[in-house]
């Protein structure tokens, strides 16, 4: 994995991709910005629709959950870091006295005007095996990450779909002091009620998110 995984055909554009606005000057053609803002939209259409044909049976909300884990800041510096990227960054003295060499937005907005540049000397196709090979490891374990925290998952859809967030509320409390059972309910909008326990208030709530969101991806996404 490396930046040289694509030869460009027009180097021009890796250079402006590279090249930081504090470095440019009058004989220079631009910056990386307006690459960094074709490189976004391209990562994000490319990541989704990756996403839409790998988890088929994953409904609306739970795709945005994972795309929105892998096109994140800290996914793309990881991804970028990967690279070396940034000891590849054309800085002015004064940016990077100032640390700008390491300012992971500097990183990240740089890996997304390189993808915009790919995407302008190729074609979609071309971008997407490139992403896809430097975002092999994250997609791994991108139905991991989602399936670990049903409370996030849960809020993220309730916002979207009905603009409000679930509530949680504390029915009942058994057993002993140091070994109490939980039994917790979540709502929306009074409406939809689901219980469940666990052995800590945080383990009965996600497992009462849990609940909810198993009944909202077999009915409510249609």
């Amino acid at each position: 994995m490396k930046l040289e995984d694509y030869k460009f055909k027009n180097s021009d554009l890796l250079e402006i991709a590279l090249t930081h606005p504090s470095a440019v000057k009058k004989d220079k053609l631009d910056s990386y910005e307006r690459m960094e803002f074709l490189g976004d939209s391209i990562l994000n259409a490319v990541i989704a629709d990756i996403i839409y044909n790998k988890f088929t049976d994953y409904s609306e909300g739970q795709l945005s959950i994972i795309l929105a884990n892998l096109v994140n800041s800290k996914t793309i510096v990881k991804v970028a870091e990967k690279l070396n990227l940034a000891e590849k960054i054309v800085l002015d003295s004064g940016e990077e006295q100032c640390g700008g060499r390491n300012n992971p937005n500097n990183i990240e907005n740089a890996l997304e005007a390189i993808i915009g540049a790919i995407y302008l000397d190729s074609d979609f196709k071309t971008v997407k095996t490139i992403i896809m090979k430097w975002w092999s490891e994250f997609f791994k374990d991108a139905d991991k990450l989602f399936k670990r925290d049903c409370k996030s998952q849960l809020q993220e859809i309730v916002q979207k779909k009905y603009k409000v967030l679930p509530k949680y509320k504390i029915d009942l409390k058994e057993g002993e002091a140091h070994s109490p059972v939980f039994t917790i309910s979540v709502s929306i909008k009074n409406k939809y009620k689901f219980k469940a326990q666990g052995k800590s208030k945080k383990e009965a709530e996600q497992n009462a998110a849990k609940e909810m969101l198993n009944f909202i991806n077999c009915n409510l996404n249609e």
